[in-house]
């Protein structure tokens, strides 16, 4: 997930030091950074150089005690470097950089000082980082909350861009554009297949210039033609609606520098709709956080008095240039009415902040799952004209000494969702450990799908229900009373669900009546199996057998998996139903997997549940998994001139028996400032299985292009996402530039071996000449292979550790292409590998 500051501190930011940005960078961290006793030279020597062997496909490093070693993937010594204490790291930095750049080898077009400065932030916390370039304008925009564009949000309706929403006296509004419209021009160019991003694009501008579009309005017949001016648009990031009941609703998407301003305005406007005497729900779900200031002032707006946040850095103490403390004051117009706030696994930084005040200031109640846990404070540092140093240097505490950092906030009412369709039964948000509340204590929210029953049922947005229920039965605004009428709600709310599962679940056999009485620990004996389904491609059909060894019945038995190492079984839930005692009962489930999946093996853990009884884990299984491979594709890439006009005609075919929805193809910035991309990008409804589409972008190209013009072209999907990312070298010749990706191919390589000396053998071939290829293990780059016009074949020696080992193998081609594979093989010990043969 990407997450924002919880702090910005816009001035002042301070200026790089003397002897260069290197001497900033540790200078900065050795005074300011917020957990000094985690601080060691060698580390972050060692994090710069393998953060610099990322970029650099070459570079393989070696680090033992404070040295670091340097070496080519062909065997070659580069140097060894030493480093005795933080005031010599600037230098030792300087001396690494000097001995890549003055090895004989290429470094191409990589930023070394660049590359070694991300890298030195790896062995600081997760949360800090270096900055530049396209990132760094984004943050400053998302933090500002302002953009210079027309205030239309769009989607893709009938392979046509459709108004989704408009901002509230943006110029598309106050220009006479409405949701719902059918955008056909911009400008002069036709939006069919036109994807939002570029229509975004298109939109957006310098301020006061103008734009023009065709429209259909719903219900007309004929198109409408407006032009719009451009100007600076607020971003949407809080929206307001009244709830049944007359209900206050906030939802608050981010935390920018336009938050209070924009809270303080939905409020006013309820206000005048009479929709805050009864109650308020705000919404934090989804909400990453950002300007700590202004989280903390937007809590302050229901508040009068109290503690809101303080700031401490590495010694308890206060931090320069950050606010120590900040405490709510009257406003004048905090609503006196009673506040539930929604929240979930997103909720972080700037929205703890917000919701945790409300908490400890008995202001408000919490529904939901438990938040992130970003407790920590980031400050922007100039290291020069163009490169940031974001560090962290503080963590907040809110009233009566809470601390969010790693442990998040745990609402009042956690709600764990279930989902019924025709795959089975999917539990989410249902982990004890993460969301630190009892199974028994989670209130169900079911969700009936289409296949379940043949049938689809109304979504239905349990914690908001709770939430609008709670406040509209509480009489005062504290949040004792809140917590009254919300625990009442929940129960009522809960029986209602528990209710709608029964039903569910009795429409396939399982009988899912609760127990009488509390029982002791269960007796049982559980079997599980995965097997390939045998009508529908990558589905697994999980069954599990429970055997009743007890003298009393068990009720609603389910086994819920438990894996470290692959996500996709972690959280399962087979739900068995009632099991009388010395009976054997059965459930199954069918889980769907993305393609793309190399065959693999993990070890499971099974726990076994049943109503009233404490869980057990009862073994382990290892569990098998393997999907069909993604689509492929190759590119073919053409310079036309039409009409006095000229365009890329850009041929993607599928390769592939699986067809694509919604392909994209879309150029990054051209290499060269003397072309300019007139389309950005070009979308299709669909290609089908082996199929072929053609997508015509503009260009103009100026006289001063060279005559190969670099460009990066981008394939997108609905369902794959990225599926292409590839540098184009496009002939102004008119010539025909064909792409296609190497192929990585593993000599036979088993799914799990014993522990120790281990080799892959590996074969990479492409259509022009493989460059070279790089293997890593468990994240550690382990080797390096060179290419040439036959391929490459080349052995890998490992060393297997228990468990599973990821080993990926990257290779390029001669065009920069570059294709990936993951290879997940699980070490088993030899005594057991031994005793099972």
């Amino acid at each position: 997930m990407s997450l924002l500051l919880a702090l910005l501190v816009c001035a002042p930011i301070h200026a790089a030091e003397a002897d260069g940005s290197y001497g900033s960078a540790v200078r900065l961290i050795d005074r300011l950074y917020l957990q000094p006793d985690t601080i060691d030279e060698a580390k972050l020597l060692q994090a710069a150089a393998e953060g610099l062997s990322e970029d650099l496909h070459w570079l393989i490093v070696e680090s033992s005690g404070s040295s670091v070693k340097l070496n080519h993937g062909n065997g070659s010594d580069i140097g060894t470097l030493t480093v005795g204490s933080m005031e010599t790291l600037p230098a030792a930095l300087e001396d690494l950089q000097d001995l890549v750049q003055g090895s004989g080898y290429d470094v191409g077009d990589t930023d070394v000082r660049l590359s070694l400065l991300s890298g030195l932030t790896g062995a600081l916390d997760r949360y800090s980082r270096v900055m530049a370039g396209d990132p760094l304008d984004r943050f400053n925009k998302r933090l500002k909350g302002i953009f210079v564009g027309v205030g239309a949000y769009m989607r893709i309706g009938d392979d046509r861009l459709v108004v989704s929403s408009l901002t509230t006296g943006g110029p598309a509004e106050l220009g006479g554009l409405r949701v719902g419209d059918k955008i056909t021009r911009i400008d002069d160019r036709s939006t069919v297949n036109m994807p939002v991003s570029e229509a975004t694009r298109r939109l957006s501008g310098e301020q006061g210039t103008q734009v023009r579009i065709r429209v259909f309005h719903p219900g007309d017949t004929e198109e409408s033609e407006l032009v719009l001016t451009r100007d600076i648009v607020i971003v949407k990031n809080v929206t307001h609606d009244t709830l049944e009941g007359n209900i206050g609703y906030v939802a608050i998407s981010h935390v920018s520098q336009k938050t209070v301003h924009n809270l303080v305005q939905a409020l006013a406007e309820l206000r005048a709709k009479d929709a805050l005497s009864r109650g308020l729900v705000i919404d934090l779900r989804g909400n990453t956080g950002g300007s700590m200031k202004e989280a903390a002032r937007s809590a302050d707006e229901f508040l009068t008095e109290g503690l809101l946040l303080k700031t401490v850095g590495p010694d308890g103490g206060r931090v320069q240039n950050l606010q120590a403390e900040m405490t709510a004051v009257v406003g004048g117009h905090e609503p006196d009415t009673p506040i539930v706030i929604l929240v979930d696994d997103r909720t972080a930084s700037g929205s703890e902040i917000m919701a945790g005040a409300l908490l400890e200031l008995d202001r408000a109640a919490l529904v939901g799952t438990r938040t992130y846990g970003k407790g920590t404070v980031q400050k922007i540092y100039n290291l020069d004209d163009e490169t940031r140093l974001k560090l962290t240097v503080a963590q907040y505490i809110l009233a009566n000494d809470r601390k969010i950092s790693d442990v998040g906030i745990v609402p009042d009412v956690v709600v764990g969702g279930i989902e019924l369709d025709g795959y089975g039964v999917r539990f989410h948000d249902w982990d004890e450990s993460v969301q630190r509340t009892s199974w028994a204590d989670i209130v169900p929210s079911v969700r009936e799908r289409y296949g379940w029953r043949g049938q689809s049922v109304p979504e239905f947005d349990l914690p908001l229900e709770i939430a609008r229920l709670a406040v509209a039965a509480t009489r005062g605004s504290k949040r004792a009373d809140v917590l009254a009428s919300l625990k009442a709600t929940a129960e009522q709310l809960r029986t209602e669900q528990e209710g709608h599962l029964v039903s569910a679940l009795e429409h396939h056999d399982i009988n899912w009546s609760p127990a009488d009485e509390p029982g002791a620990q269960v007796e049982a004996r559980v079997a599980l199996e995965a097997a390939r389904a045998e009508d529908r491609a990558d589905v697994l059909d999980m069954r599990v057998q429970v055997t009743n060894l007890g003298d009393t019945p068990l009720s609603r038995v389910l086994v819920e998996l438990e894996c470290e190492s692959f996500s996709l079984w972690s959280g399962r839930v087979i739900p068995v139903g009632r099991i009388d005692a010395g009976e054997t009962g059965e459930g199954t489930v069918s889980v769907g997997l993305p393609p793309g999946i190399d065959p693999r093996e993990d070890m499971v853990s099974v726990r076994l549940r049943a109503d009233k009884r404490p869980s057990m884990m009862v073994g382990e299984e290892v569990l098998q998994a393997g999907t069909t491979p993604l689509p492929k594709v190759d590119i073919s890439a053409q310079l036309v001139r039409d009409s006095g006009e000229e365009y890329v005609d850009v041929t993607l075919k599928n390769l592939s028996s699986m067809a694509i929805s919604g392909p994209e193809v879309h150029f990054g910035y051209p290499g060269d400032v003397d072309v300019e991309l007139l389309d950005h990008a070009s979308r299709a409804p669909s290609l089908p299985a082996y199929g072929k589409t053609t997508f015509r972008l503009g260009l103009k190209v100026g006289a001063e292009a060279p005559e190969q013009i670099p460009l990066r072209i981008h394939v997108e999907s609905d369902r794959f996402r990225r599926m292409v990312s590839w540098p184009l070298l496009l002939p102004r010749s008119g010539a025909v530039a064909n792409l296609q990706a190497p192929q990585i191919s593993l000599k036979s390589p088993p799914l799990s071996a014993p522990v120790g000396p281990f080799t892959l053998g590996v074969s990479v071939s492409d259509d022009t000449g493989v460059d070279h290829a790089v293997v890593f293990a468990n994240g550690e780059k382990v080797a390096w292979a060179a290419g040439g016009s036959g391929g490459s074949k080349f052995n890998v020696d490992l060393d297997l550790r228990a468990g599973v080992n990821r080993v990926v193998i990257l290779a390029e081609d001669d065009g920069g292409i570059v294709s990936k594979r993951q290879y997940v093989v699980r070490g088993e010990d030899p005594a057991s590998v031994d005793a099972g043969d």
